[in-house]
């Protein structure tokens, strides 16, 4: 896999489209760039890059185009707004091809809207793979759940998340519902380590 000494040499030949080694004085130039967008993808959960000692190959070209384009200024270049986002998402959907919960949750949510009477047509999965992590997020800041990965999501605590997310979801928001599986996930997050009771389905 390559590493960042790479990242950083294929990023100034995307910048000036040359064939020639980049030079020290380049290289240096470009380095106080990787840091800042290594933090600032994984701040919005676009992508984690784990170490840029070791970049896997199918990122290598989406991150090298989105390193080139935040060191372009250096070099006298307006970055390519267009090419950012187009490589973003690339690699935010890449991303969510690993996370296997998080496609679960979404194939729950979906499901759900249906049951609703909201129809597929509403949203779309990636939207709404989107919006559940956002609305996670809203949750842990309320003290409602505490899931420190969508993957490592208790099975038992899954239903409950994905009726309060589809419920946020509906046009309009099932307030009853939200509100329902809101004091379910509550309870749950106080007894993670106690035996889940019994529940009925909200639908």
């Amino acid at each position: 896999m390559p590493n960042e000494a790479a990242w950083i040499a294929a990023a100034y030949a995307e910048i000036t489209v040359s064939q020639q080694p980049a030079a020290a004085e380049d290289t240096t130039a470009i380095t106080p760039k990787v840091a800042p967008l290594v933090a600032d993808l994984a701040a919005r959960r676009i992508y984690t890059l784990d170490s840029t000692a070791s970049i896997p190959d199918a990122v290598f070209l989406d991150l090298t185009y989105l390193l080139a384009e935040h060191a372009a200024p250096l070099f006298g270049k307006t970055p390519d707004r267009e090419r950012i986002a187009i490589s973003e998402e690339r690699l935010r959907i890449y991303s969510r091809s690993l996370r296997t919960g998080l496609a679960d949750l979404t194939r729950r949510v979906m499901e759900l809207l249906e049951v609703y009477g909201q129809g597929r047509a509403i949203m779309d999965a990636t939207a709404v793979a989107e919006h559940a992590e956002d609305i996670i997020a809203e949750l842990e800041a309320r003290g409602i759940v505490t899931v420190s990965a969508i993957d490592d999501v208790d099975p038992e605590v899954m239903p409950n998340l994905a009726r309060y997310i589809a419920a946020s979801l509906s046009s309009p928001p099932l307030y009853p519902i939200m509100d329902r599986s809101a004091r379910e996930l509550r309870t749950q997050n106080r007894n993670v380590y106690d035996e889940v009771p019994s529940r009925t389905l909200y639908f």
